[in-house]
């Protein structure tokens, strides 16, 4: 996947996690280990309730990157496990 590829990927998970979990993407890349890229969410600096430093590290596999890129928007699968997980990373 080429950078303008990666700052479109960075830029759907940055709106999203903005709108719905008053959280950012903080870094995007590419795994060089597996087919996947690592994506980390930190909450917004009002929303930390104690951790200011708290994450979560999101890997998405490559096949699912091209289809979120393809088709515009973030797979179910994906903003499921996006609910659960940035909805507990607000709460640190």
């Amino acid at each position: 996947m080429n950078t303008t590829n990666e700052a479109r990927l960075f830029a759907i998970f940055d709106h999203y996690s903005k709108t719905f979990f008053a959280c950012f993407v903080a870094e995007l890349f590419a795994n060089p280990d597996k087919p996947e890229y690592l994506i980390c969410f930190r909450p917004s600096a009002q929303e930390t309730g104690g951790d200011q430093y708290a994450s979560y590290y999101l890997h998405l596999p490559v096949k699912t990157a091209e289809h979120i890129l393809s088709s515009g928007t973030i797979t179910s699968e994906t903003r499921d496990l996006l609910s659960v997980q940035l909805s507990k990373l607000k709460e640190t």
